[in-house]
């Protein structure tokens, strides 16, 4: 029996380390919704009730907050209107793990989220395609709506956009920029 024992053990050796997990899929078959809602997400006045491991998921700041407190049992967020036309369900229809087309609004609103929720990962995977080139007329819409989530060194092509094409830019939507946006255009090398 021992020489046995001593030849499955040798023909083992001989064969290669394989590395083993669990199916990340897996996760779309948790029953999210068997979980009680002990978890509260208020945002922008309005309550959003998941449970506690969603609200994990979705962010690592929250994750931190429930092993340092346990009591932790909701997040404020704030917007500040910046979404009028977005809805947080849409954000939490992410935890069903399935593919989804979004438009730019939800992009943008999804990076903030994402962002404020401290999940860099989720965010840095949400890369705004826009469907058409900058143009004279779209060009500050563009800067605007990347302001919303993008830091300011997110924005060159279009501060280069805007300095290439300073005369024919519209000086009234111009002036609605932030101060530190104008002076990127205006010691722009363009």
């Amino acid at each position: 029996m021992l020489l046995l024992a001593c030849f499955f053990i040798n023909t083992f050796s001989l064969a290669k380390d394989t590395e083993i997990s669990l199916s990340k899929n897996v996760i779309q078959k948790i029953p999210f919704d068997a979980y009680p809602k002990d978890f509260t997400f208020i945002v922008d006045d309005c309550k959003y009730y998941t449970s506690r491991v969603e609200a994990d998921i979705l962010s690592p700041i929250i994750r931190d907050f429930h092993f340092s407190n346990l009591n932790q049992k909701s997040i404020n967020i704030d917007t500040h209107n910046l979404f009028p036309d977005c809805n947080f369900s849409d954000f939490l229809s992410l935890l069903t793990f399935e593919p989804r087309t979004v438009d730019i609004k939800l992009q943008l609103y999804f990076k903030y989220l994402f962002s404020y929720l401290g999940n860099y990962e989720e965010c840095d995977k949400i890369q705004i395609q826009y469907n058409e080139s900058i143009t004279v007329k779209n060009v500050i819409q563009r800067i605007k709506q990347k302001k919303l989530v993008y830091q300011l060194n997110y924005l060159t092509e279009e501060i280069d956009f805007v300095a290439n094409h300073f005369y024919e830019i519209n000086k009234d939507e111009l002036k609605k920029l932030d101060d530190d946006i104008i002076e990127m255009i205006i010691f722009n090398f363009h």
